[in-house]
C-alpha cells in the first residue's frame, strides 16, 4: 500500500507542473482619457519562468524577478518585441508598467500602447511564448466604447487586425 501511495504522489507531482493547454489572455481597453489602450497579461507563471530560465540558465524565483535591473529589462524588452499594436501602419509607444504572480501562480503583466493613431482599427502582432510552445494561444480581448473583440492568435497566425464602427 505504501508503494502505490508513493507512486501516486509521485505521479501527481509530476504532472501537477504541466499541462495541456499553453493559453495566455491579454485583457485591452481603450482608455479615451489617456487616450491609450491600457493592457493587462495573463499567463501561467511557470510557463514564463521555464522562458526565464532557459534564456538566463539558471533557476529564478519569479516573485523577485521585478527587484532585478537586468530581468526587469528582459521581460519589457520581450514584451515589446512580443506583443505589438500597429494602427495605420505606425507601431504604438510600447510602455511597460509592471508584473505581478498571484497566489494561484498567473502572472500578471501590465502595459499600455500610446500614440495609437486610430485606436477604433488596431493591427495586434502576439508572439507571446511560441517560441518555447508549440501549443501556445493567445486570446486578445479588446474593448472599444462599450464593444468588446476578441481573437485568438497561434503560431501560425499570429496577427489579427480589430475594427470597429
Amino acid at each position: 500500500m505504501k508503494k502505490i501511495l508513493t507512486l501516486f504522489v509521485l505521479f501527481v507531482a509530476f504532472n501537477g507542473f504541466s499541462h495541456k493547454y499553453y493559453v495566455a489572455i491579454a485583457n485591452m481597453e481603450y482608455n479615451e482619457k489617456d487616450q491609450q489602450i491600457d493592457v493587462f497579461l495573463k499567463a501561467t507563471a511557470h510557463d514564463f519562468q521555464h522562458l526565464m530560465e532557459m534564456t538566463f540558465k539558471e533557476r529564478m524565483d519569479l516573485d523577485t524577478v521585478s527587484q532585478n535591473k537586468k530581468y526587469s529589462s528582459f521581460i519589457e524588452s520581450y514584451l515589446k518585441e512580443n506583443f505589438i499594436v500597429t494602427s495605420l501602419d505606425q507601431p504604438a509607444s510600447f510602455e511597460y508598467i509592471g508584473m505581478e504572480v498571484t497566489e494561484r501562480l498567473n502572472i500578471f503583466f501590465y502595459f499600455s500602447f500610446k500614440e495609437v493613431l486610430n485606436p477604433k482599427k488596431i493591427k495586434i502582432a502576439s508572439k507571446f511564448l511560441f517560441d518555447f510552445f508549440k501549443d501556445q494561444q493567445n486570446i486578445v480581448h479588446y474593448k472599444y466604447g462599450e464593444q468588446t473583440k476578441s481573437v485568438t492568435l497561434v503560431p501560425a497566425l499570429s496577427v489579427a487586425e480589430i475594427k470597429f464602427d
